[in-house]
């Protein structure tokens, strides 16, 4: 039983990364694209991103 809880959580949190990591990658890049014309996202706030770090 233990095992396959183990699999399923492990599938669980790979699926979860790997769907988190480029979306992190594109909102980074968002962000640098509105920086980079001066105006910033008003989602791209330092909340956002704190919450998106943790």
């Amino acid at each position: 039983m233990m095992v396959f809880v183990s699999l399923f959580l492990d599938l669980y949190f790979t699926e979860t990364i790997l769907f988190l990591v480029p979306l992190f990658l594109l909102l980074r890049l968002s962000v640098c694209t509105f920086t980079r014309y001066g105006k910033q996202h008003p989602l791209m706030n330092g909340y956002t991103m704190a919450v998106l770090m943790n």
